[in-house]
């Protein structure tokens, strides 16, 4: 699924995030990422140097990416950035079983109807319905809240938040 995404999500949006041109951290704490990568001898392109030549630019943030995961492992399964990642993978996930999961909920419905209508004795009738409403519920999830969009939201909180690591690290 994360290659199916491309840049959106995973260690490409957080190089992304690295860019002068990415707005979605402000310049300022960009520059103070920047600073700490440099100052760990990794090379970071200045604006200038990005715009003269954006692939090199886009391959230094992305081994600035690669240094970041070996240099600043969190330190306990509490920290948020442990939090976004699940959050990320947990989303991911869903997104590649969304199909399955369409077809199972389908035909779960299928087969709930089924009950319903064939039942001469309409005792579980109310039950029967309730699930149904359920099921419904379910599958407009999937259909409706369950995409691209979903993932990369939860990929830029990880990529934003696993980018802070450059403020706590020494």
């Amino acid at each position: 699924m994360e290659k199916k995404l491309g840049n959106k999500v995973g260690k490409a949006k957080t190089a992304a995030l690295l860019s002068h041109a990415d707005p979605h951290i402000p310049a300022t704490t960009k520059a103070r990422y920047h600073r700490y990568l440099r100052k760990h001898g990794l090379e970071v392109p200045d604006l200038e140097q990005e715009r003269a030549d954006p692939i090199a630019a886009s391959d230094s943030y992305h081994s600035a990416v690669d240094w970041l995961l070996e240099h600043t492992r969190p330190n306990t399964k509490s920290s948020m950035l442990h939090s976004e990642n699940i959050t990320y993978g947990f989303r991911r996930n869903l997104l590649g079983l969304k199909l399955v999961a369409i077809l199972l909920t389908l035909m779960a419905l299928a087969g709930n109807t089924y009950f319903i209508c064939a039942r001469s004795d309409q005792s579980q009738l109310i039950a029967g319905i309730i699930v149904e409403l359920f099921l419904c519920g379910t599958l407009s999830g999937w259909l409706w809240v369950i995409n691209s969009s979903f993932v990369e939201d939860a990929s830029l909180a990880y990529a934003q938040r696993f980018l802070a690591q450059c403020e706590k690290a020494k």
